[in-house]
């Protein structure tokens, strides 16, 4: 079976898989040093290459520029927060591994690489260092005398069969074959409209192993909505009687965090529970407006 086996794509992604040269741990040094106190002069190609992988493409152009000891380096909060995990020692290897592998991936969705995060989404070396297996969940579709409704309307329902499981992770693998041929099938890792469609979903896998692996969240939002008595009456509920899951909802928030607006309506849509978390977050941004609109008439006033 197809799940059982290795794309090349994977097997080449095992073998590049390897204990770090005393270079690169040299250059990881630096990156940890390069993050606390910026300065573009101590900067080496291995480093630079590390800090695109971490904080992103334009935020390291912006380092190279300044040229300055000042923090130019504004990190987005899932970001910040992920990189914290793989710097701390006492978090152990596994979450080490895995919120680097998650910035990676995060980093190459935003930088519109898709072939590099179609590799890593699908790297069972790193999964099973979490002790997790990957289980290919295929489709192939043919897109002959459909519209391109009808034909998204399938892939959402491949990727709907994206789930996590405690050991295993179930992967959708979606290709839209022209006409039925194989030869010239489209696949998230080449067409940009397929990626952002499937790859996120792909990704809300990964960021499920990682929550059972910190036994927490991601995004801090999703701690303030669990707060809310709405949230707190809900959680009071039997499980599978209406219970929410909070899990879902920081999928959600993460990628609100990350402001990819183009995937957050199909992921609203999925869970009642991420409706209610987006009208808990316009909720808090109107009260934070009209609070500062009325520290400013204040001023005024006086």
């Amino acid at each position: 079976m197809f799940s059982h086996q290795r794309t090349p794509k994977q097997q080449q992604a095992r073998r590049n898989l390897r204990h770090p040269t005393r270079q690169e741990e040299i250059d990881e040094k630096l990156m940890r040093q390069a993050l606390k106190e910026p300065d573009a002069r101590t900067l080496t190609p291995g480093v630079l290459i590390q800090l695109q992988r971490t904080i992103g493409n334009q935020a390291v152009s912006q380092l190279i520029k300044t040229k300055t000891q000042a923090s130019v380096i504004q990190r987005n909060p899932v970001k910040d927060r992920l990189l914290h995990f793989v710097q701390d020692q006492q978090s152990g290897q596994v979450i080490n591994t895995l919120a680097q592998h998650i910035l990676s991936v995060i980093n190459a969705l935003e930088g519109g690489q898709w072939a590099t995060a179609y590799n890593l989404l699908y790297d069972r070396a790193i999964a099973k260092i979490a002790g997790h297996k990957i289980n290919i969940k295929a489709l192939y579709i043919d897109d002959t005398n459909k519209t391109q409704k009808e034909i998204n309307s399938e892939v959402d329902r491949a990727i709907s069969k994206g789930m996590y499981f405690s050991g295993r992770l179930d992967l959708p693998e979606v290709a839209i074959l022209p006409n039925n041929d194989f030869n010239n099938a489209i696949t998230p890792d080449t067409d940009a409209t397929l990626a952002k469609q499937v790859l996120p979903v792909v990704l809300e896998e990964w960021i499920h192993m990682f929550q059972h692996q910190i036994q927490g969240y991601l995004s801090r939002a999703t701690y303030d909505f669990e707060q809310t008595p709405e949230v707190q009456k809900n959680q009071m509920l039997p499980e599978g009687q209406g219970r929410w899951n909070m899990n879902e909802v920081d999928i959600y928030a993460i990628y609100r965090d990350l402001g990819w607006a183009s995937v957050l309506t199909a992921f609203k849509a999925r869970y009642k529970e991420r409706q209610r978390f987006e009208v808990f977050k316009i909720v808090t941004r109107t009260r934070q407006e009209n609070a500062q609109r009325g520290l400013v008439i204040g001023r005024n006033r006086h």
